[in-house]
């Protein structure tokens, strides 16, 4: 997906226009136009595991004794550029264990060892994905909707995640294994190791059969090959179409023994300790020293983590962007405690309401509130239940500048789910923010979810419903989310709100609807709200036929469009209707363009820009081009052009990037965002820039420097970050982070911050 695909998801058209859209959903699906390019029914493909009878070191040579009982397995099928393609090099893979491990080893072919690309040596980066690499994806519990990601490149730089509702990769995930890879006769070899319970499988009760699929990324042709296909528009990380490991049910009888391993004593205990220190000045030069303690324990499927005033500064910088619009955006969460096991208390509407938010603790309205301590455990009941709950205690902050003062409160989340089945489930969720300070300052917030997936088809439909109560004391309200936030009047309150998505995931064509109600009292103080009082509806159509001539691979055109009523009277708030496409060519080139003719009712005064838009009705147009160029080079880059009007004003804006990576040890990135708006007579300037450089000197050592510049408020923020691995599963950071004024004001941050897997 690329920048323009993800800007279309929130799309509005007018209400009149969702009986048409409706009826392409119909036709699409009786007529079975997923099937126009020989939609794959085919039945999943299975590999088998052994037991390992000899050592294996993980050095990605491939030939030691404890391979020799474990079959090859091949069957890779070409993703791109040219979909359902044989490959024309040659990939297989094998997989052992023992009773601690899970042990994988891949062969990549390739003839030709001078076109190998590996430009990447930093930890945890998407850049991978741009040189040859190949990925492992285990469902551990097979609930064909959970990913557990690692990836190696020829140079043994590594990236493990998570994949959340196959919608969603996190890196900031870490896991403990070991990986190595370096170049074998006829092409390169990788192997990995990984512990049972980073998977969360206990090995005396471990399931029979285990999600699995491999993709091999192939530079030099700009590919990539699948063993489980992933089709468009499923995601990479589509569990639901994995195929099955077996051979595993002779984990539970395995003696102890068989687990002594050759290479580094490792083994595994699941458990992690993470104390970290800070010391610093602020820009009065008043020094600060403080500490706590992070501690992750995992035992058997269940998984506790506690954290002892948790610190705020380990968290990396946002990067600046542009919001021309009036709502709040969701920015994505970067603290360690709340991204563990963060895929089990997802719920609600990707594109808008959410029942739980972990960036309303601890953040309000760009303010720190330190976290007293925390407590989470997740775990599983069985094959199909999911459990996780989590309380966090924050403490008060005082009233300045301007700003109101904040009580210390205690934020509760309860969340459960059963697994039907085929990638299908249901589930529940409590959250409850309550003030330790005035009894009645609370908010809870119950809700319903599920989804309902097809299996191998591509029929897909989420749905939510939540509902929520207030105090009589409540203060905190919606305030933060948006202009229509809902009223702060006192007295106890109660809302709702709901949503289904429906979605056709065909090959050819794949029609999709939404609808969305928030009501005018719903609240969630752990959530996000965009708005409040309103119906949403949204509707698309996406047709991406595939060519296989003059270097083309692919046209996506879509038309897409959608409507906002008021709650109270059925008004018509907002309406857009939008239509684009993107070219792809084979090598990777991309061109793209959109229109999009909207309306928007302001309903309160709003401040956009140091300019404050009165209410009012205002139609606008707005067009965007675009343009990028291959990510598998060294030198790669984007460019998007927009014009638009924009509440009685004008707009046009620029925004690029480029990357250079010259070698393995240097990825250099920037992008800036430079507009010129008129709005009410008032004229201004929108600049910013947002620069990173990633070192990595090897694969266990990275340093990541990061500059931006927000025109806006003249601010220059500003981080310096080096991550040494020193041993397995233990990592060393060093963060220094602050920003900086044109006025030449100055303030940073230092820290140090260890982790440490005990033996």
């Amino acid at each position: 997906m690329n920048r323009r695909d993800e800007s279309r998801l929130g799309s509005r058209a007018p209400a009149r226009r969702l009986l048409f859209a409706l009826s392409w959903l119909v036709c699409c699906a009786a007529t079975g136009g997923a099937h126009a390019y020989g939609f794959d029914d085919a039945e999943a493909p299975r590999a088998r595991a052994v037991v390992r009878r000899g050592p294996i070191v993980i050095d990605g040579r491939l030939d030691d004794p404890g391979w020799q009982d474990a079959p090859w397995h091949a069957g890779f099928t070409e993703r791109k550029p040219g979909l359902g393609a044989a490959p024309p090099v040659e990939t297989r893979f094998r997989v052992a264990f023992d009773r601690s491990f899970l042990y994988v080893a891949v062969f990549c072919g390739e003839p030709d060892p001078s076109k190998l690309v590996a430009r990447s040596t930093t930890r945890d980066s998407f850049a991978i994905f741009n040189d040859d690499a190949i990925s492992i994806k285990l469902d551990p519990l097979h609930d064909q909707r959970t990913t557990v990601g690692l990836v190696l490149n020829p140079v043994g730089a590594r990236l493990d995640y998570r994949g959340v509702n196959e919608r969603s990769m996190r890196r900031e995930w870490d896991a403990i294994w070991t990986g190595a890879a370096q170049r074998v006769p006829g092409g390169w070899g990788a192997e990995f190791r990984v512990a049972w319970s980073v998977l969360g499988i206990d090995p005396d009760s471990a399931p029979p059969v285990l999600g699995l699929n491999f993709s091999r990324d192939h530079a030099s042709r700009n590919a990539t090959y699948d063993w489980a296909l992933m089709p468009p528009p499923y995601t990479p990380i589509t569990a639901s179409r994995y195929g099955h490991l077996e051979g595993l049910e002779a984990l539970a009888g395995l003696p102890a023994e068989v687990s002594a391993t050759q290479q580094d004593g490792a083994r595994d205990r699941g458990l992690l300790v993470l104390p970290w220190g800070l010391g610093g000045w602020n820009s009065a030069g008043e020094g600060r020293a403080d500490g706590g303690i992070d501690v992750f324990a995992q035992r058997g499927r269940w998984r506790g983590q506690v954290t002892v005033n948790t610190d705020f500064a380990q968290a990396d910088v946002d990067d600046a962007i542009v919001n021309l619009g009036r709502f709040s955006l969701r920015m994505p969460e970067k603290r360690d405690f709340f991204l563990r096991d963060m895929e089990r208390f997802g719920f609600g509407d990707a594109d808008g309401a959410s029942a739980f938010y972990s960036r309303r603790i601890g953040l309000d309205a760009g303010r720190v509130v330190p976290i007293l301590g925390g407590l989470k455990v997740t775990g599983d009941v069985g094959d199909r239940v999911r459990l996780a709950a989590l309380d966090v205690a924050t403490q008060s902050v005082t009233a300045r500048d301007g700003q109101s003062a904040l009580p210390a409160a205690n934020a509760t989340v309860l969340r459960g789910q059963v697994e039907l089945g085929g990638g299908s489930n249901v589930g529940a969720i409590v959250t409850h923010r309550q003030s330790l300070q005035a009894l009645r300052d609370a908010n809870t917030v119950v809700g319903v979810d599920g989804a309902l997936r097809g299996g191998r088809s591509p029929l897909l439909i989420e749905a939510f419903a939540m509902a929520s109560h207030r105090g009589s004391d409540a203060s905190r309200g919606t305030r933060d989310v948006g202009a229509t936030a809902g009223s702060e009047a006192e007295g106890e309150r109660f809302g709702g709100a709901a949503g289904v998505r429906a979605t056709w995931r065909g090959r050819l064509v794949r029609p999709g609807l939404r609808y969305a109600w928030t009501g005018q009292g719903m609240r969630a103080d752990l959530g996000f709200l965009p708005r409040v009082g309103v119906h949403e509806t949204d509707a698309e159509l996406v047709v991406e036929p595939r060519f296989q001539s003059y270097g083309l691979e692919r046209l996506r055109l879509e038309a897409a469009g959608g409507a906002v009523l008021a709650e109270a009277d059925g008004r018509l708030l907002d309406r857009n209707v939008s239509a684009g496409f993107d070219l792809v060519w084979n090598a990777g080139w991309l061109v793209g363009a959109e229109v999009e003719r909207l309306s928007e009712t302001v309903q309160t005064p709003v401040e956009l820009i140091d300019v404050v838009v009165p209410t009012g009705v205002y139609p606008m147009n707005r067009w965007l081009i675009g343009f990028e160029t291959p990510g598998v080079r060294a030198v790669s880059g984007w460019l998007d052009l927009e014009g638009r009007d924009l509440y009685g004003g004008q707009a046009t804006i620029a925004t690029c990037g480029l990357t250079l990576r010259p070698g393995t040890w240097l990825r250099l990135e920037a992008g800036g965002t430079l507009g010129r708006l008129t709005i009410a007579d008032h004229r201004a300037w929108v600049g910013l820039v947002n620069a990173r450089a990633s070192i990595g000197f090897s694969p266990d050592l990275n340093l990541d420097l990061y500059g931006g510049y927000d025109h806006a408020d003249h601010r220059v923020p500003w981080m310096a970050r080096l991550r040494w691995t020193w041993r397995r599963g233990s990592d060393l950071f060093a963060v220094l982070q602050g920003q900086s004024t044109v006025d030449g004001a100055t303030s940073w941050t230092a820290l140090a911050k260890v982790t440490w897997a005990l033996p």
